[in-house]
């Protein structure tokens, strides 16, 4: 298993918006926890982060996000 695959890897991503930085292990993070309920995290390419079963979301080395509220329907 190279090191890149690691599921306990620690990494950062940019909030681009906070102009701040966000701690992960293994790419799994917890936007409502950290934020807020109605916070979300976008991908530089414009891809909602939508919350899995237990609100985690996935991000991924390297990229940038935007913290945005978004409005339930």
């Amino acid at each position: 298993m190279s090191a890149n695959s690691d599921p306990q890897r620690h990494f950062c991503v940019s909030l681009t918006n906070l102009d701040g930085k966000l701690e992960t292990v293994g790419g799994v993070t917890y936007p409502h926890h950290i934020f807020g309920s109605n916070l979300a995290l976008r991908s530089e390419e414009g891809e909602l982060l939508l919350p899995g079963v237990h609100g985690e979301v996935h991000v991924k080395e390297g990229c940038r996000y935007i913290v945005e509220h978004v409005r339930p329907r």
